[in-house]
């Protein structure tokens, strides 16, 4: 329009230097949108690599669209007929802006090594660290020797820099290519070696680099198809009888070692890039890829059937009831089929290998905690049963058949008609806790009793001695000895009368708590046979109780009455009895005489024996005194008593003689 209308701007000189004018301005505001107005070089250094080279593409794009303009107005302004030529000289008006354009190239060229070099920095390869130093050298060098102006472009040696920067990092590729060799040799798998080639393609940006790891992929692709081979002899050798991974199960462990082959082949085809993939070189392969890959696929499908098949088998085993009893041991156990977690198992593997598990084995598989929570509190029950059943003594056992049963009868549900699959479980479970808990309670309590109340008694009982001999040492005179046991007698028979009361009414109290125990009405009760065998049972306990402190306490008497220092022996007794020597007339006499002991003597036995008058038989509480059983003929017949007694009463018969 200027040129057409204004008389100013007729001739071509003055056109051409308003050209040059606005090719100034142009390259005036790309040194301030490079480098603003305020700012330094050294922060140009400072800034993101990326966003540099956008800007230095981005004047690059003004001079292009710029001569782009210049030559569409030229070709409009010659199809005017009557038109002014629009003809000027475009080295004039443009060769600045070639020149600076020439500087934006070289500088995109230094900038793209920096943000190669510190893409690969934060790759974190191993001996990364070497080449990124080298090269923080060679920028730190280029960037001393521009320290002026990137930009001017009346400086000439920035072309030897620049040259001298380009050696440097041909150089630094060159070890940089023998990196990429070494990290490329060193990958063991096929995906491991197009990740790597991956991570450099995103990060190289030189051509040459480029080149050379796209030549790559034909090394890559020749081991994949030594791969294949090998994964073919593997598929053949192995698959009538794959091998399983440790505490894999079985099916599912076949399952997915065919899932795994056919994904060790199918793996590195997804990984490859697009121009590799529709290439001509890895089309030979496909064929041996398909015809493996069906292979595999079908035997995996065959495998899953086969599982599936299980699963509806595995089922069956939900219906069985929860407990049974064994045949010959007669013990419980829970009747949980070990296929059920089996199953579980496969179909949790399955399902995280992402294997798509039918609606049936996933309604199981929603229930493990369940029926393991299921299992474990049975398994619970069951040893709680046998722990609370062994506690019962064994005189208890019959005693107490009844409420086993009645615990029995709680448990009977789940051997009959509870399943693995009903919805009562839960209350099952908690009335056999309640029945448990107290079928234990009696038998503590049952135990308590036995224990702390007759057995402690019976002990009590057997061990009383029944004469007072304080000292084996001490002599006693015939009044003295007389009064004193008459005197422990009485002491001894009231004690032991207090026990036998205290263990019949032990007794009683013991058979009391199991009568009242509330059982089943469809469970008889307790039999009175069995009654009164527990009261005779511990009633002969007492008798013998009674019998072996009579009996000892006799021995011990007779013991100290007719013992004799024997030559050799360490015990040296003491008289028993104190005697005086009397001269009467011409006779020696003794005083008291030795039928007066033996007299004494006698008492003292007689008197031990009629301790047990005092004892009666058990259930005569209603009975009159007078006519109360006692004890004392049950012991007084006992052989042993008799023998002992009639020890005693000739005991002084062998001292007789040695004293006349």
């Amino acid at each position: 329009m200027i040129h057409t209308i204004a008389r100013f701007y007729n001739t071509s000189d003055k056109m051409t230097g308003l050209f040059i004018k606005i090719t100034n301005q142009m390259i005036k505001n790309c040194r301030e949108k490079i480098i603003p107005p305020g700012t330094k070089i050294e922060d140009v250094w400072k800034r993101d690599p990326a966003e540099v080279i956008e800007v230095l593409g981005s004047c690059i794009k003004l001079n292009r669209e710029y001569k782009e303009a210049y030559k569409a107005t030229k070709e409009k302004v010659a199809d005017m007929p009557k038109g002014k030529t629009f003809d000027f000289s475009e080295t004039q008006i443009f060769n600045k802006f070639d020149q600076f354009v020439k500087r934006l190239q070289k500088l995109i060229e230094v900038f793209s090594n920096i943000q190669q070099f510190d893409a690969l920095a934060k790759l974190n390869l191993e001996k990364m660290d070497e080449i990124i130093g080298k090269f923080n050298s060679i920028r730190d060098q280029f960037k001393a020797k521009r320290k002026n102006d990137l930009l001017d472009l009346t400086h000439s040696n920035f072309d030897k820099e620049y040259v001298s920067f380009n050696i440097s990092i041909s150089q630094l590729d060159t070890e940089l290519q023998q990196f990429i060799d070494n990290n490329f040799s060193k990958s063991k798998s096929i995906e491991q070696s197009i990740n790597l080639l991956k991570k450099f393609e995103n990060t190289i940006k030189r051509d040459a680099l480029k080149h050379n790891l796209t030549s790559k992929y034909n090394t890559i692709l020749t081991n994949y198809a030594s791969q294949l081979e090998v994964i073919q002899r593997v598929f053949n050798d192995q698959k009538s009888d794959p091998p399983i991974v440790r505490n894999m199960p079985e099916n599912a462990g076949k399952i997915i070692w065919s899932r795994h082959l056919y994904q060790k082949i199918a793996g590195p085809i997804t990984k490859f890039p697009q121009n590799v993939i529709h290439s001509s070189e890895i089309k030979k392969y496909y064929g041996n890829y398909n015809t493996l890959g069906k292979m595999l696929t079908i035997n995996e499908m065959w495998y899953y059937d086969l599982w599936v098949k299980e699963i509806e088998r595995s089922k069956a085993a939900l219906q069985a009831t929860l407990i049974v009893r064994h045949e010959t041991q007669k013990k419980l156990y829970v009747n949980f089929d070990v296929d059920i977690m089996q199953l579980i198992r496969e179909a949790k593997c399955l399902d995280r290998q992402g294997i798509p598990i039918p609606e049936s084995a996933r309604i199981i598989l929603l229930q493990e905690e369940k029926f393991k929570m299921y299992y474990n509190e049975l398994l619970y029950v069951l040893k709680e049963y046998e722990r609370i059943v062994g506690k019962i003594k064994p005189i208890c056992k019959n005693l107490l058949s009844p409420h086993i049963a009645d615990m029995e009868l709680k448990l009977h549900p789940g051997m009959s008609t509870l399943t693995w699959t009903s919805m009562n479980i839960d209350s099952y479970l908690n009335h056999v806790h309640q029945g448990l808990n107290k079928l234990e309670q009696l038998i503590i309590n049952v135990n308590d009793i036995i224990e702390n109340r007759i057995e402690v008694n019976l002990k009590n009982i057997s061990k009383v001695s029944l004469v007072s001999l304080p000292h084996e040492n001490v002599t006693f005179t015939l009044e003295t000895f007389v009064s004193t046991q008459e005197e422990y007698i009485n002491e001894k028979r009231n004690y032991l009368t207090s026990k036998n009361l205290e263990v019949e009414r032990s007794v009683d109290d013991l058979l009391l708590i199991i009568i009242n125990y509330q059982l089943d009405p469809r469970i008889d009760a307790v039999r009175s046979e069995e009654v009164k065998r527990i009261k005779k049972y511990y009633f002969f306990y007492l008798y013998n109780a009674l019998l072996n402190a009579t009996q000892n306490s006799l021995n011990s008497m007779k013991h100290r009455v007719c013992g004799s220092n024997k030559a050799g022996s360490n015990a040296k007794l003491n008289p028993f009895f104190e005697v005086d020597v009397q001269l009467s007339g011409q006779e020696v006499q003794l005083n008291p005489s030795l039928e007066e002991i033996q007299k004494a003597i006698n008492k003292a036995a007689t008197a031990v024996l009629r301790c047990s008058k005092t004892l009666y038989n058990w259930d005569q509480s209603t009975t009159e005194d007078d006519k109360k059983q006692s004890l004392y003929e049950m012991i007084a017949q006992d052989k042993e008593i008799v023998k002992v007694i009639l020890l005693l009463t000739g005991s002084i018969q062998g001292t007789k003689n040695k004293i006349n």
